[in-house]
């Protein structure tokens, strides 16, 4: 009797039926229609077999209550598919996918290409400071540049350690992950 199944029967013959929450049965039998869970269908396929519109649903999606229960069932559906993503990703691994193999090696943490290209421009960094404290020979300039490279390696969560002027020798700066 606590279905959406019999209330929207119950509507069919006459008998208008809500629920504790106030949700009406066509609401009910809309998001066990919507929410489906493997379906091909899209949503507005789905929206039709429920007999509502897209602006109902636009509408419905407005009450928090409709749309917390939307959004659990569609959560509960990925949340389910879970294992066959895991399955179809060893299926894959099987055949020598090499994308799925690439994105295993992300998944589990073995290879990061963001990484690897944060480490290039680390090096590159590191080269410029070199090059800057090499061939700039004013106190002043050369203390305004690291300044500046200190905050933008701050913005990009990097640390410039090591002095750069020390007396009138230069000392290298060295670049790490902060």
């Amino acid at each position: 009797m606590l279905t959406s199944e019999f209330a929207w029967a119950l509507q069919e013959r006459g008998f208008n039926y809500t629920d504790a929450r106030g949700l009406d049965a066509k609401q009910h039998m809309a998001i066990a229609i919507i929410c489906q869970p493997m379906g091909r269908k899209g949503l507005m396929t789905r929206l039709k077999e429920a007999g509502i519109t897209q602006r109902q649903y636009n509408t419905w999606m407005k009450n928090p209550i409709f749309a917390s229960i939307v959004k659990r069932a569609t959560e509960d559906i990925i949340e389910n598919a879970q294992p066959l993503a895991h399955e179809a990703l060893i299926k894959a691994l099987e055949k020598g996918d090499m994308k799925a193999v690439e994105y295993f090696n992300q998944m589990s943490g073995r290879y990061n290409p963001s990484r690897e290209a944060q480490l290039d421009i680390q090096s590159v960094l590191v080269q410029v400071i070199e090059i800057i404290q090499r061939n700039v020979k004013d106190p002043v300039a050369l203390q305004n540049i690291a300044a500046e490279m200190q905050l933008m390696a701050a913005g990009q969560k990097l640390s410039i350690t090591g002095e750069v002027l020390n007396g009138n020798d230069y000392v290298p700066a060295r670049l790490t992950q902060a």
